[in-house]
């Protein structure tokens, strides 16, 4: 079971579906330090973002361990060489005695989970192949990976043989990829003005991955995406998954224009792991977000709540084959929603439900759809002025006006360019489908 981020560690052996489109690299080790010359202020600032990781790193391994039922969860990175895992951190019960650094020659187990897969042990015989650094019952190994970064391996321990479901699993992807995040919050960034001398500067806000931005086309489906400029963290992404179907969402950090905090972002790209994560095995929208909303709860140490619009469409290319409008779900978190566009009529459906990673207990209904020829649905997710009547009712009106031709000859990417003009300020990204 592998996480749609996770990256081998054969750069040819990369999907060429992924929309991040960058080749991997290994890691240097958490927190190494490049010997550029650098004021002690530097030093004691990227020392104390240091140690606030290391604080934030322990809670999420602590949260993980005891969430998921396991004794121990300890975070393993791969040193510079790439010969050797380091122990980032740790928690434990049992307080088990580990030395500090293993040879990745002889650690088989991490080295098959470094290539992308998971490594699941439920009894003691499950452990015997792998010749673990330390006595597991049960035990759990997944990647920690980004986009285009290799990090190390999560394990979670139990000290008692047990069974572990696939959504077990799948949670411990999600807290792997949220650690990932944490551990590039602090490696350093490099910067040359003009001619002078490197200087080492400390990042205080993680730039999210790349974000699609292409139209591609899935056989009658047209797609397009974009994130406006207007001070908040936010995105959007699609995903074509293993069965056919096809995965899009817009998404933005509540209350956060102006202020686009460290925390925010990993909030913001935790939701979009976790959305990723999750989808190929979510039945529907609305199950997907609600499987989202509990795993950012659980993984989140922030206050950022997430507003989330997200459309899983049933194969589109089948759809287009037999004739047929194309069918799927969509649900909604926070400050976020949908458009159909049509010639005909524009309607919004904006619930204004709790955001993502605030309420544990909340649930989030999927809402079916069809997209009949050159009907367009439009995911937007914005600040809390969206849940305006006044708001709703501008959206409405910046199609209303468009002409029977203007409608037909509208692209997905032009839907968007048409919010953009209208000078909505409380939409921060937006997806638009349309069927061609």
């Amino acid at each position: 079971m592998l996480d749609p981020l996770t990256v081998p560690l054969n750069p040819s052996a990369i999907a060429g579906s992924d929309p991040l489109h960058r080749a991997p690299r290994l890691a240097p080790p958490a927190g190494s330090i490049a010997t550029d010359t650098a004021s002690s202020a530097v030093d004691a600032a990227a020392e104390s973002h240091r140690a606030s990781n290391d604080l934030r790193i322990q809670a999420v391994l602590r949260g993980a361990a005891r969430g998921l039922g396991f004794a121990a969860a300890e975070l393993w990175t791969l040193d510079t060489a790439t010969s050797s895992l380091g122990r980032r951190a740790a928690w434990d019960l049992a307080g088990a005695d580990e030395p500090p650094r293993r040879s990745l020659a002889e650690a088989e187990a991490d080295i098959a989970a470094l290539s992308g897969g998971a490594v699941v042990i439920e009894q003691p015989e499950d452990a015997e192949p792998w010749a673990l650094h330390r006595p597991m019952e049960s035990a759990v190994g997944v990647p920690v990976a980004s986009a285009d970064t290799i990090h190390g391996v999560l394990w979670l321990v139990g000290i008692e043989p047990r069974r572990i479901a696939d959504e077990t699993v799948e949670l411990a992807e999600i807290i792997a990829g949220r650690l990932a995040l944490e551990i590039e919050t602090e490696q350093p960034r490099v910067a040359v003005e003009d001619t002078r001398v490197f200087e080492r500067e400390t990042e205080a806000v993680a730039l999210l991955p790349e974000l699609p931005n292409d139209t591609p086309q899935l056989g009658e489906l047209q797609l397009a995406g974009r994130t406006f400029n207007h001070g908040a963290v936010a995105l959007h992404d699609w995903e074509e998954l293993p069965d056919g179907r096809l995965m899009a969402l817009s998404a933005s950090i509540v209350d956060s224009p102006g202020d686009p905090s460290e925390s925010a972002v990993l909030a913001a790209q935790s939701a979009r792991v976790a959305a990723r994560t999750l989808a190929a095995s979510a039945a529907d929208a609305g199950e997907l977000l609600t499987r989202v909303n509990e795993s950012l709860f659980g993984s989140t140490q922030s206050a950022e709540g997430v507003a989330m619009a997200v459309a899983l469409i049933d194969q589109p290319e089948d759809a287009a084959d037999a004739g047929e409008p194309i069918t799927g779900t969509l649900a909604a978190a926070g400050p976020a929603g949908a458009l159909r566009v049509r010639a005909a009529e524009t309607t919004a459906v904006l619930p204004d439900a709790a955001p993502l990673g605030w309420d544990e207990q909340a649930a989030y209904p999927a809402r079916p759809f069809e997209l009949q020829v050159r009907e367009r649905l439009v995911l937007v997710a914005g600040d809390v002025r969206l849940a305006s009547p006044l708001v709703e009712r501008r959206l409405v009106d910046a199609y209303r006006s468009v002409t029977a031709d203007g409608h037909r000859a509208m692209t997905a990417k032009a839907c968007l360019e048409r919010l953009d003009q209208t000078g909505c300020e409380e939409i921060d990204a937006a997806v638009t489908l349309r069927r061609v």
